[in-house]
């Protein structure tokens, strides 16, 4: 379950998160203003465009397209084939198949390549949820979680219990690696996708990010890197962590 839905996952795809609801309120929250902006000025609100990068089950996709109070010309890309299979099933399944356009490539890039050379940013709306976890720190997670299971295997054995830890290891090591490893800092695909922004956001445009704990301070000198005209704000979780960046272009 993710919000609303009930989604198909496969060892294809990252079990989606609660975490990741802040995204969804984060561009829900967006989308809204756009709406009363629209409204403010007598007219119903137009059809924006919007992107998922690196959608695996499509959970944040299909959220978005049930709950978004304007009209959306929305893709999601993911460089995997079976999670893109994964995707469009739970697009099916919700009823939405048909408003999502599912591009297979490597993070933005099918959605740039599509267009024509000197053709301006398209997108009012991106999110992702990308790799954050620094290899050495899943590697070590995966033996942790190895270990865990043969210990746990061990003591079911003897009474049929075992501890919630050896258990969210072992569900670490179930999870699609590709889903996961955002190389040696956790940021290698985040910095990629920033740094492709301006070819893609059109002022007024807002992308959002999840990350990692202990992130935040990385992810904002990323997005302060894009320079003027753009700004960042970090939001937190319930837990008070911070969680999403949240960038507009301005304009």
């Amino acid at each position: 379950g993710f919000r609303s839905i009930e989604l198909l996952i496969t060892p294809d795809v990252l079990d989606p998160r609660p975490e990741s609801e802040l995204i969804i309120e984060t561009a829900l929250a967006y989308l809204a203003d756009r709406a009363a902006a629209s409204h403010a000025l007598g007219r119903p609100p137009q059809a924006l465009a919007a992107a998922e990068i690196g959608t695996g089950s499509g959970a944040l996709a299909v959220t978005l397209a049930l709950e978004s109070p304007v009209p959306l010309r929305l893709t999601a890309t993911d460089i995997s084939g079976d999670a893109l299979a994964v995707a469009r099933s739970n697009a099916l399944r919700a009823g939405v198949g048909a408003r999502i356009s599912l591009l297979h490539g490597d993070l933005a890039e099918p959605l740039v390549s599509s267009r024509a050379p000197g053709d301006p940013p398209h997108l009012d709306l991106l999110i992702a949820n990308l790799p954050y976890v620094p290899s050495d720190e899943l590697d070590a997670a995966r033996d942790a979680a190895r270990a865990s299971a043969s210990f746990t295997a061990r003591f079911n054995e003897a009474d049929g219990v075992g501890t919630p830890r050896d258990l969210s290891r072992i569900a670490i090591a179930a999870e699609p690696r590709i889903a996961l490893d955002g190389g040696a800092d956790g940021l290698d695909l985040i910095r990629r996708l920033i740094a492709e922004l301006p070819r893609l956001l059109r002022p007024g445009g807002v992308a959002i990010l999840e990350f990692g704990d202990g992130q935040g301070d990385a992810i904002a000198r990323l997005a302060d890197g894009l320079g003027l005209g753009w700004r960042a704000a970090l939001r937190s979780d319930l837990s008070g962590r911070a969680r999403i960046v949240e960038i507009r272009r301005g304009g």
